[in-house]
């Protein structure tokens, strides 16, 4: 059965025929799904059922994004996502799932649109020095999309590296984080007090990566994701 394949160029090559294949076939593997299949065969199916040009009425993919394993959940995930009834929930179960390539998929969704609910979830990824620093990088990209008070908060405690001996206000320790944050704050809150402060900080390094990212060119609004506080 090629939806059994191990063979990634066989499931490729099954994927790219039906791609282009009529929308009847999404009942049918909706239905091979409901069946007791071993976990690769769910994997393949979800695959192909992702790259069918519609997904078929009715179908729920929250019944696998639970799953035992990962390559089966991350599958799940991603059809879940293009479900508008569905993508909310599958988003925050894909940033606080255990596989850092989910995760990934996540974040990456929550650059296109993110929703209030997912704010916490993506400052926390930001901060968690025990996250793999890719995402957290990705999670600060997704905060710098967002125009919401709460991600002004998270991007200024990523900055901010308290003060001196002197009692004078320093940045964090240099970091890609750090650079993706001030890039962050360059881009879409320059106009803010707290920040302004910080990003002058910034522009007046002795490191030129500081600089030359406190000095991001500021996107307009238009480019930034908005969502409501």
């Amino acid at each position: 059965m090629l939806g059994a394949s191990e063979s990634r160029t066989t499931r490729r090559g099954l994927l790219d025929r039906l791609t282009h294949a009529p929308r009847e076939l999404g009942p049918v593997i909706a239905s091979r799904l409901a069946r007791e299949i071993p976990w690769y065969v769910t994997r393949n199916l979800l695959l192909i059922l992702d790259g069918l040009p519609a997904l078929p009425d009715g179908f729920r993919a929250a019944t696998f994004i639970g799953h035992h394993d990962a390559r089966v959940r991350r599958e799940a995930f991603k059809v879940a996502l293009k479900l508008s009834a569905e993508r909310e929930r599958a988003l925050l179960g894909a940033l606080r799932d255990t596989d850092p390539r989910t995760v990934r998929l996540g974040l990456t969704a929550a650059l296109e649109d993110c929703p209030a609910s997912a704010l916490p979830v993506v400052a926390e990824l930001a901060h968690d020095a025990g996250t793999a620093s890719e995402l957290r990088v990705l999670a600060i990209k997704v905060l710098g999309r967002v125009r919401n008070t709460a991600a002004l908060t998270a991007l200024l405690q990523l900055v901010d590296g308290g003060t001196n001996w002197l009692g004078r206000q320093k940045l964090a320790a240099r970091s890609l984080e750090l650079l993706a944050a001030l890039m962050a704050l360059g881009a879409g809150w320059r106009n803010d007090v707290r920040a302004a402060a910080l990003l002058a900080l910034a522009g007046a390094s002795n490191d030129p990566d500081v600089r030359s990212a406190a000095s991001s060119i500021p996107r307009t609004t238009a480019a930034i994701g908005v969502i409501k506080r």
